[in-house]
């Protein structure tokens, strides 16, 4: 058991006995507040950088933004980028295939276009 587990479990049996630490403060919440607060930084940095090592995966060009959100916008800037060169390179087959997917993606129905 840690050292931290130990100091846990000893505040908590001298709560359980309604020993007060800190007049007006409760040490053992504080505690537990940093120590979650700890876990959701960490997990949004694990993310952050899965979303990176992707981008650098794929060969997409990163800053390597300060948040999930700045890399999300950088990925999806590398997107557009590269369906615009789709379409100039590979002509109007792949231009028409981006436009019926949006369609699609937007809930039109595009039947009567297609023949």
């Amino acid at each position: 058991m840690s050292d931290l587990a130990i100091s846990y479990n000893i505040v908590r049996k001298y709560m359980d006995l309604g020993v007060k630490f800190v007049v007006g403060k409760d040490v053992y919440a504080e505690w537990m507040k940093r120590d979650i607060l700890t876990a959701i930084t960490t997990a949004r940095n694990e993310e952050k950088e899965k979303v990176a090592a992707l981008m650098l995966r794929t060969s997409i060009a990163t800053g390597h933004g300060d948040t999930i959100d700045d890399l999300l916008r950088e990925l999806e800037g590398a997107i557009v980028d590269l369906q615009k060169y789709k379409i100039a390179y590979l002509g109007k087959e792949y231009a028409m295939e981006v436009l019926f997917d949006r369609l699609r993606k937007a809930g039109v129905d595009y039947s009567d276009l297609v023949s």
